[in-house]
């Protein structure tokens, strides 16, 4: 029952972090394999200079070996399959942990001077963001390396983007015009967001031109968003949240305002939350947004809640507040809900017989043009959406392929 979640936010670098390696996919990587950076010279190590304090990849098996695997890097970057390394400009990239090969940018595409962000690899391939000059281009990137990008887990090839419309200007300006896009065969060509029709209220939207789409701020989660209906995207302030169940074909406007959320076993549980002010309530869903409930959690001071957190593979249906009483911003708070008492009733996937039981096989290309993606019609398994039950541990069932399509442009790479 793959769930399509976004993979965490892009990091522009990280260091003196030791990780493993282990073997996943197929790979031949050494599942004892640990890499991390350090810095050749010993002594003051609180600050990171390339040139005076350069920094050492190194690796070893067995999980205390050591061999220093380059001398001098920026950073590096693990995903299922490959491991990148910032080699000064140059990038290196490696299947297993010891063998690397270097990245060889398009004929077309000559960069002397340029600064790259690794966002994501879950296709065999790797999405990197490359910025060519000191201003704006294209694709909105911050300072510090983070792009407005995000690769959906489980569901291959799919991917949200913020761009910048007003590049020409951008320099003089210095104010950014985001409009959003999303991929559905991994970059290969992007469009805009298809609106909602109506509001969470029921109403049509004010933007009714052919430039409306839905703009987007973050897609942290299972297609869920804060944004707006109109040309460009509104401040965060000034937005609503909206949902998508179909790895963003479609959109429904979920809630009025812009919220925090957190999504609970497999998505049965949804708990957002304002961050515009202190509140002392959550609203939940168990049935992905079609009917909202109201929970009061604080029965004295309302709480400023600044993030809400799940255990990583949302099996819980616990979910933690963190923030701080606005008398006391000094002073964290945790708030701990558990909306496991809501069902006893575990859901049923009966493969034998599916017409009973709490799932439905699903495609993400259901009911669009593009009913095909990579050359193939796939169909999962999910919750009913209306089905009260939680999922817990439930056995896990692997996509099935059900059509192979004939390829067409939008399938191959160019």
């Amino acid at each position: 029952m793959p769930i399509a979640r976004a993979a965490p936010r892009n990091v522009a670098r990280r260091h003196d972090i030791a990780r493993p390696t282990g073997a996943t996919g197929g790979s031949s990587r050494n599942a004892t394999q640990i890499i991390c950076e350090s810095y050749k010279e010993k002594g003051n190590q609180r600050l990171f200079q390339a040139n005076t304090k350069p920094l050492q990849l190194v690796g070893g098996a067995q999980f205390f070996s050591k061999k220093v695997l380059f001398d001098r890097v920026i950073g590096f970057a693990k995903f299922s399959e490959f491991l990148i390394v910032a080699e000064s400009l140059d990038l290196q990239a490696s299947l297993d942990g010891k063998n690397f090969a270097t990245g060889v940018f398009p004929p077309i595409l000559r960069p002397q001077k340029h600064a790259y962000t690794i966002l994501q690899s879950s296709t065999k391939s790797v999405f990197m963001h490359l910025t060519t000059s000191e201003f704006p281009n294209n694709v909105n990137r911050n300072d510090r390396g983070f792009v407005d990008f995000e690769k959906m887990i489980s569901l291959d090839g799919i991917a949200p983007i913020n761009v910048i419309t007003n590049t020409e200007n951008t320099a003089i300006t210095r104010r950014k015009e985001l409009s959003s896009r999303i991929t559905h065969n991994d970059g290969g060509s992007w469009k805009p967001l298809t609106p909602p029709k109506t509001d969470a209220l029921g109403q049509p939207y004010a933007c009714t031109s052919t430039a409306c789409s839905l703009q987007i701020h973050s897609v942290p989660g299972l297609l869920m968003a804060v944004g707006n209906v109109g040309g460009t995207l509104a401040p965060y302030t000034e937005s609503d949240t909206f949902l998508s169940r179909d790895t963003g074909f479609s959109w429904q406007e979920i809630h009025k305002d812009a919220h925090l959320w957190e999504l609970g076993d497999s998505v049965s549980i949804l708990v957002i939350v304002s961050d515009k002010e202190p509140t002392d309530r959550v609203l939940f869903s168990t049935d992905e947004g079609i009917i909202w409930h109201e929970y009061t959690f604080a029965t004295q001071d309302k709480v400023r809640v600044n993030a809400i957190v799940t255990v990583p593979k949302d099996t819980s249906r616990r979910v933690i507040l963190l923030g701080y009483y606005p008398r006391s911003m000094s002073s964290a708070v945790a708030i701990h809900l558990d909306f496991s008492s809501l069902t006893r009733k575990q859901c049923i996937l009966d493969q034998s017989n599916p017409i009973n039981d709490d799932f439905e096989y699903w495609s993400p290309a259901e009911e669009h043009q593009e009913r095909c993606l990579f050359g193939r019609r796939t169909v999962y398994h999910r919750r009913i959406r209306d089905m009260q039950c939680y999922i817990g541990d439930q056995e896990k069932i692997e996509e099935k392929i059900i059509e192979n399509c004939v390829y067409t442009d939008t399938d191959l790479e160019w």
